[in-house]
């Protein structure tokens, strides 16, 4: 499956990460949400976003969480209808596809991931989560 990768910080800082208790079967690389005060994967159009999983953690278990407000992430991105970037669409939002853990650039309704560089060749995005989708 594929993953959301910690690139560097725009503002330029160091990785920083939180632990948190499972809600329930999380990945590594994906992001994740607060619930009820636990974090559990996201779903497309989600708010609360908290950052992005170090590893894999299930019902319980603690987990480590990427939170840098500006951190990038280097993912995958999918998309039918638009298949791929251009320079306009840098700082653009686009949603979350839970399913393949990738960027889909066909949802921009309740986008909460913006973009901020992109490789065509090899459908890559560099993304923050935009403030708006933010929960820390």
């Amino acid at each position: 499956m594929a993953q959301f990768i910690y690139a560097y910080d725009l503002d330029g800082g160091e990785r920083r990460t939180q632990v948190f208790q499972a809600g329930g079967t999380i990945i590594e690389n994906q992001p994740v949400k607060l619930s009820s005060g636990k974090v559990v994967a996201c779903a497309g159009g989600d708010s609360d976003i908290v950052g992005v999983s170090v590893h894999a953690a299930t019902n319980g278990q603690p987990v480590e969480v990427i939170t840098n407000r500006r951190a990038v992430f280097k993912c995958e991105y999918k998309g039918s209808s638009k298949t791929s970037l251009t320079v306009d669409d840098i700082g653009s939002l686009f949603d979350y596809s839970p399913s393949d853990n990738k960027l889909n650039l066909d949802d921009t309704a309740d986008a909460t991931l913006a973009v901020v560089d992109f490789n065509n060749e090899g459908k890559y995005a560099w993304v923050v989560v935009a403030e708006a989708a933010r929960a820390l």
